[in-house]
Protein backbone atom coordinates (compact mmCIF):
# COMPACT_ATOMS: atom_id res chain seq x y z
CA UNK A 1 0.00 0.00 0.00
CA UNK A 2 1.49 3.36 -0.91
CA UNK A 3 0.70 5.41 1.73
CA UNK A 4 3.17 8.78 0.69
CA UNK A 5 1.39 11.48 -1.40
CA UNK A 6 2.62 11.81 -4.91
CA UNK A 7 3.02 7.62 -5.55
CA UNK A 8 1.30 5.27 -7.01
CA UNK A 9 0.97 1.22 -6.57
CA UNK A 10 2.51 -0.56 -8.79
CA UNK A 11 1.04 -3.94 -8.34
CA UNK A 12 2.64 -6.26 -10.47
CA UNK A 13 6.04 -5.18 -9.34
CA UNK A 14 4.49 -4.94 -5.44
CA UNK A 15 6.24 -1.37 -4.60
CA UNK A 16 5.33 2.71 -4.72
CA UNK A 17 5.97 4.11 -8.13
CA UNK A 18 5.92 8.35 -8.65
CA UNK A 19 2.80 9.75 -10.48
CA UNK A 20 3.73 10.84 -13.46
CA UNK A 21 1.47 13.95 -13.81
CA UNK A 22 2.84 15.29 -10.33
CA UNK A 23 6.48 13.74 -9.18
CA UNK A 24 8.43 12.60 -12.25
CA UNK A 25 11.37 13.31 -10.69
CA UNK A 26 11.09 12.00 -7.28
CA UNK A 27 14.62 12.08 -6.04
CA UNK A 28 15.09 15.97 -7.77
CA UNK A 29 18.68 14.50 -9.70
CA UNK A 30 17.09 16.22 -12.81
CA UNK A 31 16.19 12.53 -14.25
CA UNK A 32 12.75 11.58 -14.65
CA UNK A 33 12.12 7.84 -13.54
CA UNK A 34 12.21 4.92 -16.03
CA UNK A 35 8.50 4.32 -14.82
CA UNK A 36 7.46 7.40 -16.18
CA UNK A 37 9.48 7.43 -19.29
CA UNK A 38 13.03 8.58 -18.15
CA UNK A 39 16.31 6.96 -17.51
CA UNK A 40 16.66 7.54 -14.06
CA UNK A 41 16.75 3.93 -12.74
CA UNK A 42 16.65 4.55 -9.02
CA UNK A 43 14.40 7.52 -8.71
CA UNK A 44 14.39 7.25 -4.90
CA UNK A 45 18.25 7.91 -4.61
CA UNK A 46 19.48 11.71 -6.09
CA UNK A 47 23.06 10.14 -6.27
CA UNK A 48 22.12 7.58 -8.77
CA UNK A 49 21.47 8.85 -12.25
CA UNK A 50 22.89 8.29 -15.94
CA UNK A 51 25.98 9.62 -16.48
CA UNK A 52 26.88 10.60 -12.97
CA UNK A 53 30.60 9.90 -12.09
CA UNK A 54 30.93 6.40 -11.18
CA UNK A 55 33.03 5.92 -7.98
CA UNK A 56 35.06 2.99 -6.43
CA UNK A 57 33.54 2.68 -2.88
CA UNK A 58 33.48 -0.26 -0.73
CA UNK A 59 29.32 0.21 -0.79
CA UNK A 60 29.73 -1.00 -4.05
CA UNK A 61 27.11 1.85 -4.98
CA UNK A 62 26.11 2.23 -8.67
CA UNK A 63 26.04 6.19 -9.21
CA UNK A 64 25.70 6.32 -13.41
CA UNK A 65 22.47 3.49 -13.43
CA UNK A 66 25.63 0.72 -15.38
CA UNK A 67 26.18 -2.03 -13.64
CA UNK A 68 28.88 -2.59 -16.36
CA UNK A 69 31.20 0.23 -14.79
CA UNK A 70 33.04 0.68 -11.80
CA UNK A 71 34.94 3.85 -10.05
CA UNK A 72 38.23 4.17 -10.96
CA UNK A 73 40.76 4.96 -8.08
CA UNK A 74 44.56 4.86 -7.92
CA UNK A 75 45.51 4.92 -4.44
CA UNK A 76 49.45 3.94 -4.25
CA UNK A 77 49.85 5.93 -8.18
CA UNK A 78 51.22 3.30 -10.03
CA UNK A 79 49.06 3.80 -12.79
CA UNK A 80 46.56 1.04 -12.49
CA UNK A 81 43.64 0.89 -11.08
CA UNK A 82 42.68 -0.29 -7.66
CA UNK A 83 41.68 -4.22 -7.85
CA UNK A 84 39.03 -3.60 -5.27
CA UNK A 85 37.33 -1.31 -8.03
CA UNK A 86 37.23 -3.81 -10.46
CA UNK A 87 36.10 -6.94 -8.26
CA UNK A 88 33.95 -5.01 -5.56
CA UNK A 89 33.23 -6.97 -2.52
Amino acid sequence: MCVASGLTCDEAADECEPACDTIPDSDGDGHVSISCGGDDCDDGDPNRYPGNTEVCDARGHDEDCDLNTFGNRDSDNDGYVDAYCAFPR
